[in-house]
């Protein structure tokens, strides 16, 4: 690294389920946390609805990461098929595996609104 040169904070885009996750970082916020570092936070009724599409088109807009954070199984107030999900993100992963981006620069969760830490400890990592 340059000396005196800038660290930046990963470009890191959440694609959130407005409701459990979406507590979570508010529980944080309150507090004056920020779970994402240099994230973008893009809120959606339900992350079922996010398609592969759109998690490739924010890697190839530049993002350094995607995480895909969700509700926990039995808290879906969408009635998320959770084995159709699964299958989707494994599709995701095989494609993004084939154009080269690790496995590690996808990140899928599930949340408790109470789990405010557990998910800031999880983006940091991440």
């Amino acid at each position: 690294m340059l000396r005196g040169a800038a660290v930046m904070a990963p470009r890191i885009v959440v694609f959130s389920c407005q409701w459990a996750p979406h507590y979570a970082l508010q529980s944080l916020y309150r507090r004056g946390r920020r779970g994402e570092g240099g994230g973008v936070r893009v809120l959606t009724a339900c992350v079922g609805r996010i398609g592969e599409d759109v998690v490739l088109e924010a890697f190839r807009q530049g993002a350094d990461g995607v995480a895909v954070l969700g509700c926990p199984p039995g808290l879906c107030r969408h009635g998320l098929d959770l084995e159709r999900f699964h299958a989707r993100v494994n599709t995701l992963r095989a494609i993004i595996e084939t154009l080269g981006i690790p496995a590690d620069r996808l990140l899928v969760g599930a949340f408790h609104p109470h789990e405010g830490e557990q998910l800031a400890e999880c983006l940091g990592k991440f």
